[in-house]
């Protein structure tokens, strides 16, 4: 009597990647390098590259006003055995700051006007260029200049506003 028994032993993992943060509009990849003979499906598949491939792109927006937090799962088959896995990854996507250098302003010279707007806390503010500004990292600086020509003179300023997330966005002002 021949008692012999044979099975297979199916091996596989899935790797969503690490948890992590970025600001609205960025493209970062999750997941991990491909495995010879493994076929991956994400969901959701809403701003991937590719939802069946091991290591897609995900690039994805945020237009409100607080952290977005999305989670996003992998299911990873070893297409021989039939067996799999699955691992899920937490992406929080912060919003864009929404920077504003203030209305242009027309003086005379030698007078001083702000340019800005009022902080917002938690935002880190960089005036460019420094030219008559008195504080270049405050939201609503003092701008004092001095034309000396016959010609009106026009200056533009730009203010860069960074939040906490280190997420940052523009504005000018004359």
């Amino acid at each position: 009597l021949n008692n012999t028994s044979e099975f297979s032993i199916c091996t596989v993992s899935a790797n969503a990647g690490k948890d992590t943060g970025l600001c609205s509009g960025q493209s970062i990849l999750l997941g991990s390098d491909s495995v010879a003979g493994t076929a991956y499906s994400w969901f959701p598949d809403s701003g991937l590259s590719n939802a069946h491939t091991a290591k897609p792109l995900l690039s994805l927006m945020n237009t409100g006003q607080s952290l977005l937090v999305k989670s996003y799962a992998v299911t990873a088959t070893n297409v021989a055995g039939g067996c799999s896995a699955s691992d899920t990854v937490v992406i929080s996507v912060f919003p864009v700051p929404a920077a504003n250098a203030g209305i242009d302003k027309s003086f005379t010279s030698g007078d001083t006007v702000h340019i800005g707007s009022s902080a917002l806390l938690g935002n880190t503010y960089s005036w460019s260029p420094l030219a008559g500004i008195d504080d270049p990292n405050a939201a609503n600086p003092a701008l004092t200049l001095s034309n000396t020509g016959q010609n009106i003179q026009t200056v533009e300023y730009v203010v860069t506003l960074t939040n906490a997330a280190n997420c940052s966005d523009m504005d000018t002002v004359k």
